[in-house]
């Protein structure tokens, strides 16, 4: 099963998301929140931090769970937790 996580940041009432590439094999050139796959060595909250960091260059701080869920990614499962994130410095 591969593990994913996602961080929403609001600030404003507007919710930070980004874009997937067009090459992407699921959902190309859709909106989602910034996230990604949870390597082996990594906690949910180490790895969003590490991919929110990637993907925005914004260091945030894992605040609590918000939701869970499971779906197929081709032929494997994917196991998604996505968070509510602060960020001390954020232009909205």
């Amino acid at each position: 099963m591969i593990k994913i996580v996602g961080g929403a940041l609001f600030k404003n009432g507007k919710l930070l998301v980004v874009k997937r590439t067009a090459d992407r094999i699921l959902w190309p050139g859709m909106w989602e929140i910034p996230g990604g796959g949870v390597e082996s060595n990594e906690t949910n909250e180490q790895a969003l931090q590490r991919e929110f960091l990637e993907e925005t260059k914004i260091k945030v701080k894992v605040i609590t769970p918000y939701y869970h869920f499971r779906y197929k990614h081709g032929h494997e499962l994917s196991e998604e937790t996505d968070f509510i994130v602060k960020a001390n410095k954020f232009e909205a």
